[in-house]
């Protein structure tokens, strides 16, 4: 997909903090979404993430509210998916879960763009990771190669890490 490809109408964003319209169900909140293709499938991924589609928003965790903004986003279709920190709030079945969906729709030939500070999954399922700064791209790494990622994230916080906690070790 070319950079200048990207618009709003062949794009789904799963945004971390979503507003949900007090006295709505899950199922009323996914009926304001136009179905793509996908929406068929809607039911067998909801089996495994287990939104009560029947139950007020207002009652759900903070998972399940993720989960349900993720079955929105993905009964668009589109061919650009945009998932803003998809794993906080998620149980570790639940991130299985969305590994397998990412996977599957990169498969599908989907371009899936992250934002995450949980390294794991990124490391798991990335084609590429992007380390930003200050708003700019510092530094990436390809899928298999990612040899030196914790040292550039972490490098000067182990240190100070170190060096705080010997003095506090040391105190006692």
């Amino acid at each position: 997909m070319e950079r200048e490809d990207l618009f709003h109408g062949n794009a789904a964003f799963q945004e971390a903090e979503s507003y949900f319209h007090p006295g709505i169900t899950g199922g009323e909140y996914l009926d304001l979404f136009m179905p793509g293709s996908g929406a068929n499938d809607e039911q067998a991924l909801n089996a495994l993430l287990e939104v009560p589609l029947d139950t007020l928003i207002s009652t759900y965790s903070t998972g399940m509210k993720r989960k349900l903004v993720l079955l929105g986003a993905l009964r668009l279709d589109r061919e650009v998916v945009l998932l803003d920190e998809p794993v906080n709030g998620l149980d570790l079945a639940s991130v299985r879960v969305l590994e397998a969906i990412i996977r599957r729709l990169a498969e599908r030939g989907r371009t899936v763009l992250i934002t995450s500070h949980v390294l794991g999954p990124l490391v798991a399922l990335c084609d590429r990771i992007h380390l930003l700064e200050a708003g700019a791209s510092t530094r990436s790494f390809e899928r298999g190669r990612t040899e030196g990622l914790e040292e550039a994230l972490f490098a000067d916080l182990d240190a100070r890490t170190r060096a705080v906690v010997a003095r506090w070790a040391g105190g006692r």
